[in-house]
């Protein structure tokens, strides 16, 4: 039970986070936003 409220709340973050991304794609400049992207990517792989 445990295995499955971890895979849904890393699901849940992970829509939470591509939905912030697609919205400061928007606004902010590539040259900032995928240094960004990147460290939470490795943030998120470290948590894992």
């Amino acid at each position: 039970m445990l295995r499955r409220a971890r895979l849904a709340g890393g699901l849940a973050f992970g829509s939470i986070t591509g939905t912030v991304a697609g919205l400061l794609l928007a606004v902010v400049s590539n040259a900032i936003l995928v240094p960004v992207l990147a460290g939470l990517l490795v943030l998120s792989s470290i948590k894992v």
